[in-house]
């Protein structure tokens, strides 16, 4: 597989408070993305301890012989661990009150050939196989509830005047719930992780036309940056996406 990502303060904001990492062993692939809110210190300080917290914990968790519901498991317990560390920070420094962070991840198990998916906020995780960009996690924000109940329709939804205000973040609060997610991976997969300051200026159908190109990873990354930021660039934003060029799953 091939992995490759980028991160952008935008067109409007003077900082970037977005960070993203990738781990890979000889047994699995770990990708987070993480978006952090709080004003400039605080928000870079929220994702960039989040980062951290969740890439060296879900290092040191995973072992040999975990099953999928271990990696579920694993993967609530290192946002749960970036929660807390993140909230106790803030607690602590007067400076950080009220920081926080979305975050999303993947960790890609190489033998099961599947994929397995933690978010909180709204920055997503997305697959494109056989053309189609589909949405692995479900946004944990005002609209979506609305969009959810039939309140607003999906173009309504992109204009929103709320579409910035998130019901769920990491370290604003001592308890966090995480939703988790599995897939299958097919040769010519792709993952994509993103900030919403990707999805807020480009439509799934201009994302798909992004990534169906065959060009190099760096090169793609870069191409969903550039056209976030040509659209207004009204936010930091961040792409990771990997390809997996290996046999996958022939289930679905």
């Amino acid at each position: 597989m091939k992995i490759s990502g980028l991160s952008d303060r935008g067109m409007v904001r003077k900082n970037n408070q977005d960070s993203y990492a990738f781990r890979e062993t000889d047994k699995f692939v770990l990708g987070v993305v993480c978006d952090g809110m709080g004003g400039a210190a605080a928000g870079n300080k929220a994702s960039a301890l989040a980062i951290k917290k969740i890439t060296d914990k879900t290092m040191a968790d995973m072992t040999d012989g975990v099953s999928p519901n271990d990696i579920k498991s694993i993967l609530r317990g290192v946002v749960r661990a970036a929660n807390r560390h993140i909230y106790d920070t803030a607690q602590n420094n007067r400076a950080y009150l009220g920081m926080g962070t979305t975050a999303v991840a993947f960790i890609y198990m190489k033998e099961m050939k599947k994929a397995f998916f933690v978010n909180v906020g709204d920055s997503r995780a997305y697959i494109l196989r056989d053309g189609a960009l589909l949405q692995i996690t479900q946004d944990h924000s005002l609209v979506f509830e609305m969009l959810q109940k039939g309140q607003i329709t999906k173009d309504e939804a992109r204009n929103h005047p709320n579409r910035n205000i998130i019901t769920r973040a990491i370290g604003t609060d001592e308890q966090i719930h995480p939703d988790t997610f599995e897939a299958p991976i097919k040769k010519r997969d792709k993952i994509l992780l993103c900030s919403d300051g990707l999805t807020n200026m480009l439509t799934d159908e201009e994302i798909l036309t992004v990534l169906s190109s065959d060009g190099d990873m760096e090169k793609t990354v870069a191409e969903l940056v550039n056209k976030a930021n040509i659209a207004g660039g009204a936010d930091n934003v961040t792409a990771l996406l990997a390809y997996f060029d290996e046999e996958g799953s022939d289930s679905l």
